[in-house]
């Protein structure tokens, strides 16, 4: 009989704590394998990681297709930092693999990406409803999606904006006064 020690690794998308509770997941089998827990954050989260990680997809794909692309052109770098990127790095590899090999020139430029990311890019740039925003238009809004990302609990809405709860009781009265003052005016302009 021989005695090994073994080390699992075991990665997911999904919360195992939820599904064990929702009884889509064995709890035993969650207890061995949760002993030590990494979170990664998403490409999203980390976007100074983008141009090193393209930087290496694009070496990695010179040896791979025998090609010597230089980099990418700046438009294509601009819409690769603006997408949302919701498979990760994997995604991420995906696209620049695919314009490595579709390309003719010696730098991969906006129209050697996939099509579902150019269209992404122009539908954004084509929203005539978007306007700038004040900070104070910032912070409302910003206020308001954490409370609804917390369902209204306030105390975890605080914490997450990193401010206490009397300043957060403070911002909403001031943005309710706000919101009857101009509800008042907008009522003797009409």
């Amino acid at each position: 009989m021989r005695q090994i020690d073994v080390r699992i690794i075991a990665a997911t998308n999904r919360d195992l704590r939820a599904e064990v509770l929702a009884l889509r997941f064995r709890e035993d089998l969650f207890y061995r394998l949760n002993s030590t827990q990494i979170r990664l954050p998403s490409l999203v989260e980390r976007l100074d990681d983008i141009p090193l990680l393209i930087q290496c997809f694009v070496k990695k794909c010179n040896r791979q297709y025998g090609k010597n692309i230089s980099g990418l052109t700046r438009r294509a770098q601009t819409a690769l930092l603006q997408y949302s990127w919701p498979g990760n790095v994997r995604e991420l590899e995906n696209v620049v693999s695919t314009a490595c090999m579709t390309t003719t020139n010696d730098f991969i430029d906006f129209a050697d990406l996939p099509e579902d990311l150019q269209s992404q890019r122009n539908r954004s740039a084509e929203r005539k409803d978007w306007k700038p925003l004040s900070l104070e238009a910032v912070r409302k809004l910003h206020i308001k999606h954490e409370l609804e990302m917390y369902h209204g609990h306030r105390i975890r809405a605080a914490r997450a904006l990193g401010i206490g709860r009397t300043s957060l009781y403070r911002h909403l009265r001031k943005d309710s006064r706000d919101t009857g003052a101009h509800e008042k005016s907008r009522g003797a302009i009409a």
